[in-house]
């Protein structure tokens, strides 16, 4: 299953022996769940499914370590830069800067006050400014291959110098359109018909200056479902905090879950790739004509490990010789280019 990264330990403070607040220490309970460049062991607990299951089972218990054998977690993508030359978007997709400057950034969600000179700059995290107001910090957009004057963004980073048999690979990921039906985006609502106390509240609204004076109050409005609502009374509409405009939020430029192409190179771990509308030509002929509405890039860090691991009973009871597995864990840094249709030919 999918977890939350804690990159520190989770600790508490045992009361049942305090004697002085002074001696009063914290405890872990519970370590960071992915310690990066750390050997870590593989295992699972054996069961045995019913009968009447439609699929098999591994009856045995099996714990790679028990082999002296272990799986070396891959480690954090650090320092990773971005650089070219040419316009500058904000998160919102407005051009801060059009001119044909040589540019660099660190990819973390803030840009920080003062741009890289090399990767060193970027490997502690940059904190985030204080919210102002309504106004707060919402992430970096970088310039695509495509939009910059030499057709190419370059990504650097720090090469690793624990384990040399870590693969380093660098991706671009194109995104198909939004389906405002999918669940992922709608809210579970009723509907409300207009009452005499939502009208007075209306207007109210409106001589506090919260509502624009002559906007009418809607005759249907909407309140989230509750568990005791009868499925047939609720409807499923999209959420109206993913739009923006006659669009979508930034974050939302392409659903993140309908990956229409990928590009990956596996590359050198030398510390510096050129990612260049050449080498994608081919995935943005296939994002025009399948109407792409995103693109994110990422660079991963993979480590691999093959296990022996025993023998499977499948559905209807026999054995099953499975042979080693591939086990394959990986650490990735994800950016998001800000997409212009019309730039990779699109309307």
């Amino acid at each position: 299953g999918l977890e939350v990264y804690k990159p520190n330990d989770r600790i508490w403070r045992d009361t049942s022996d305090l004697v002085s607040l002074e001696n009063w220490d914290n405890t872990a309970y519970a370590t960071n769940n992915f310690p990066f460049e750390q050997a870590v062991d593989v295992s699972f607990s054996g069961a045995v499914t019913p009968e009447n299951a439609t699929f098999g089972t591994i009856p045995v218990p099996y714990s790679a370590s028990q082999q002296g054998v272990s799986h070396l977690l891959p480690s954090k993508p650090s320092g990773v830069m971005v650089s070219w030359t040419g316009p500058q978007y904000s998160t919102d997709g407005i051009v801060t800067d059009a001119n044909s400057t040589e540019r660099k950034t660190c990819m973390q969600y803030a840009a920080g006050d003062e741009p890289p000179t090399t990767t060193d700059d970027c490997v502690e995290y940059i904190p985030l400014a204080p919210p102002d107001g309504e106004k707060y910090d919402s992430g970096q957009m970088y310039t695509a291959p495509w939009e910059t004057d030499d057709g190419v963004v370059t990504l650097s980073w720090k090469p690793n110098t624990v384990n040399a048999n870590e693969t380093v690979s660098i991706s671009v990921r194109f995104l198909g359109e939004i389906d405002e039906t999918k669940d992922a985006f709608v809210e579970e609502v009723i509907p409300v018909q207009k009452t005499s106390y939502a009208q007075s509240s209306w207007d109210s609204a409106i001589n506090d200056g919260e509502i624009p004076a002559g906007t009418e109050c809607p005759e249907v409005g909407y309140r989230a479902a509750l568990p005791c609502d009868p499925d047939e009374e609720i409807e499923y509409i999209f959420d109206d905090s993913l739009r923006k405009g006659s669009g979508y939020i930034s974050s939302l430029q392409g659903d993140p879950t309908r990956p229409l192409v990928e590009v990956t190179c596996n590359v050198e771990d030398n510390g510096s790739f050129e990612i260049s509308e050449e080498l994608l030509s081919g995935a943005m002929d296939y994002a025009r004509q399948h109407n792409a509405q995103g693109a994110v890039f990422y660079i991963n860090r993979t480590t691999t490990s093959e296990l022996s691991v025993p023998d499977v009973r499948d559905r209807i009871g026999s054995r099953r010789v499975t042979g080693p597995i591939l086990v394959s864990t990986n650490a990735v840094q994800f950016g998001r280019f800000w997409y212009n249709p019309s730039a990779v030919g699109g309307e």
